[in-house]
């Protein structure tokens, strides 16, 4: 017989500048809408499996501070506003994961465009709302979705504020569904803490001496 533990570790930086309470980064929104939400439906719909999710404080602090108004996400707020500029879509551009450039031929089409300077305010358009697209995990693709999938090119207002509901719906959902998988007892709940703690080794690394473990710490 073999005994096996589900651990899924779910941890981010912080994005938020502390100054203006502002976010210059897809990663939470993606992640939220291809990882995070989605783990938490598939544990759903298998009741008898049994999980750990570490989740930490900072990526609890992030999540809803997007969903209640306290976080001003920049990357979500792409769907709120008509006009976008071509340096704050390159930057959200950068920091997307390369299996999506690989999976998607519209999305490295856009790309093209606005790196060499050939693009049209349609193009800019049309980038933002297909960057938001494939950040959908396929078990969030509902029929409104899809359409848009098969849409492609020339999306409009509709189809923008549609999103933006669809993924501040999402944001709100995340937590209270994994207090519902835990309180199931289906999920165990574990977290850490807020941030890697790593301040002490920059400190000094014979703090790491402190702890009970045989790490291999370097001289001086």
């Amino acid at each position: 017989m073999v005994f096996l533990s589900l651990l899924w570790h779910m941890h981010q930086p912080y994005y938020v500048s502390l100054e203006n309470r502002e976010m210059n980064s897809p990663i939470i929104i993606f992640r939220t809408l291809f990882n995070y939400y989605p783990m938490a439906l598939l544990a759903s719909m298998y009741p008898s499996l049994k999980i750990n999710f570490n989740i930490t404080p900072v990526l609890i602090k992030q999540i809803e501070g997007i969903a209640n108004g306290e976080i001003h996400d920049n990357f979500l707020e792409l769907l709120a506003k008509d006009d976008v500029k071509q340096e704050e879509l390159i930057l959200f551009l950068e920091q997307l994961p390369d299996f999506l450039f690989k999976k998607y031929r519209v999305i490295n089409l856009l790309a093209e465009k606005l790196k060499s300077n050939t693009f049209s305010s349609r193009d800019l358009f049309d980038l933002k709302i297909y960057m938001h697209l494939v950040s959908f995990n396929p078990l969030l693709i509902d029929q409104q979705i899809e359409s848009l999938f098969k849409k492609g090119r020339g999306f409009n207002i509709e189809d923008q504020e549609y999103l933006y509901k669809k993924e501040k719906e999402i944001l709100s959902k995340v937590m209270p569904l994994y207090k519902e998988l835990q309180d199931k007892k289906q999920v165990e709940i574990s977290t850490s803490p807020f941030a890697h703690p790593i301040l002490p080794l920059i400190f000094t690394t014979d703090n790491a001496r402190k702890t009970a473990t045989s790490l291999s710490v370097p001289e001086g």
